[in-house]
């Protein structure tokens, strides 16, 4: 049993009793009036001493939730004051709209300290084994892939299995460094699945080969003694059962995993899980079909992100556009409430360490995402405050919406660079094409011929062209329609043309299907 406490600061801590809570599940609580008093003393034994007994040396206990009635009532004065008297009576209570904002915990794959460069976390609760790495001139395309124990390993229970993903981050064969550190550096930074064992499946013993979901880099021998790192992260393998990673690694797969039996035997009341889900999860939910994607492999009705595609619909009422979106949420089985109510206005940063965006303007790895104040806007219909995404120079990539708590990513060629299917970790500018010739120019016109007798020379005939002829070429062949023989030239004039019957072609070749035959006379 515990006595309230003499010290200062003073608070008052109100909360309602059996009796309160009960009128508040029945939709009785109103508050008419309001007292001070106690439950546990009765003052009026004050007035017993003389002198006076002064009230700060009374210890008075806690109050309990099963309270009895109040006995005895704190008065505002010397005066007795009696029955109703007592209360201060309450025509209407003002409610007043208090925000309390607590800072949030940082979580992810990344950290920096300081503003320091970003580093990938290497904690078990994080990434299941960071101290891994493959030797690029052994890569030579095709799916295999040797693994080896990076100078920093260190016993790991945990072996790689069938199902788990591969971040590697490749070194340059030029580059006479490694990329064999937890530094995101600025590399082609890929994923791929595990979806074999070939020869072995052991990376204490250095004996692991793996058969990965797509085609690997060409070295061709290149970059001899220079190694490139490897992280492995936990597979999914059993969501149907018991759930993703997020469920079956990063958190636990039931509710009931995250409280104590005392919560749930009910000697505590009040418990925060001391299990905390370290990451966000990520899922881009496609509205048709990718294109180049093959008929054999799985359409995007068989994603997994295909029950997301009604909050595509429900959430993508401004651009009907748009036909996927990345949807940055915080999903797991925790009853913890770690982000409160909502994310205040512009305080949401979303880090993408690893991306190259094109539009940076300082041409660095890395894009950060923060929120624009200015854009606070509300969602039509569905009467919900969301902010634009921007990145460092102000180009909208998404939105944020607070009430939701959930960061999503429209920006379509962004998308393909966070995806780990689509082999890359940069983003594409938009193609600028042209033309450099004018379109469907007119087709030159014939106006008939002349010729003229240069003596011993023999006889000239010039074809007269009318209009902007491109690439003029001429024939001409006595009796030969298929001009398979003849003259070849670039130029209307033709000279020296013994006695004989000859026809001409001429044809532009700036315009399209543009050729004329001309019959001349015989030249005697």
């Amino acid at each position: 049993m515990s006595f309230i406490l003499k010290t200062n600061p003073t608070v008052l801590n109100i909360k309602l009793t059996n009796a309160g809570r009960k009128a508040l599940a029945e939709g009785r609580l109103n508050f008419a009036k309001w007292a001070v008093g106690d439950s546990e003393i009765d003052y009026a034994f004050n007035n017993t001493f003389i002198p006076p007994f002064d009230a700060f040396n009374a210890n008075i206990l806690r109050p309990k939730d099963a309270n009895p009635d109040i006995v005895s009532f704190i008065k505002s004065n010397d005066v007795d004051e009696s029955g109703t008297t007592i209360y201060t009576t309450l025509s209407s209570v003002a409610s007043v709209t208090t925000v309390v904002q607590n800072p949030a915990n940082e979580r992810g794959f990344f950290q920096s300290i300081s503003g320091s460069p970003y580093t990938f976390k290497n904690e078990p609760i994080i990434v299941k084994q960071p101290d891994a790495m493959v030797a690029i001139s052994g890569v030579t395309g095709g799916k295999i892939l040797n693994i080896v124990k990076a100078p920093t390993y260190i016993a790991n229970i945990t072996e790689p299995v069938i199902g788990d993903y591969i971040l590697i981050k490749w070194a340059n064969p030029d580059y006479t460094g490694s990329t064999v550190n937890f530094n995101v550096e600025t590399v082609p930074t890929l994923w791929y699945k595990i979806e074999d064992m070939v020869t072995g499946t052991s990376l204490a013993a250095n004996t692991l080969q793996v058969t990965v979901d797509r085609n690997l880099p060409d070295f061709d021998g290149q970059g001899g003694g220079i190694y490139s790192s490897v992280f492995i992260y936990p597979n999914s393998n059993n969501r149907v059962a018991s759930g993703d990673s997020i469920q079956n690694f990063y958190g636990k797969p039931f509710i009931t995993d995250f409280v104590t039996d005392s919560v749930l035997s009910f000697l505590e009341n009040c418990n925060c899980s001391t299990i905390d889900v370290p990451v966000w999860n990520m899922s881009i939910v496609f509205r048709e079909e990718i294109a180049g994607v093959k008929v054999t492999d799985r359409n995007y009705g068989q994603y997994f992100t295909k029950g997301f595609a009604g909050f595509v619909q429900y959430i993508q009422q401004i651009d009907d556009t748009i036909k996927k979106i990345g949807i940055i949420h915080y999903t797991n089985n925790s009853p913890s409430n770690q982000y409160g109510e909502l994310l205040v206005e512009d305080t949401p940063v979303l880090e993408l360490p690893t991306i190259m965006w094109h539009k940076k303007s300082n041409k660095k790895i890395g894009l950060t995402l923060t929120t624009d104040a200015a854009s606070r806007d509300v969602l039509p219909d569905l009467n919900t405050v969301y902010h634009n995404l921007v990145d460092e120079d102000g180009n909208i990539l998404g939105k944020v919406f607070n009430d939701l708590k959930v960061f999503v990513i429209e920006d379509q060629e962004l998308l393909f660079a966070m995806s780990y299917k689509s082999n890359r970790n940069w983003t594409i500018p938009a193609p600028n094409i042209g033309f450099n010739v004018t379109l469907c120019p007119s087709c030159g016109l014939i106006s008939g011929y002349t010729t003229s007798f240069s003596g011993t020379g023999g006889t000239t005939v010039t074809v007269n062209v009318i209009g902007d002829i491109i690439g003029m070429a001429t024939y001409v062949a006595s009796t030969d329609l298929s001009f398979s023989t003849g003259i070849y030239q670039s130029s209307p004039a033709f000279t020296g043309l013994a006695p004989d019957n000859y026809y001409f072609k001429i044809i532009d070749n700036g315009a399209p299907n543009c050729e004329y035959i001309i019959t001349v006379p015989t030249i005697v």
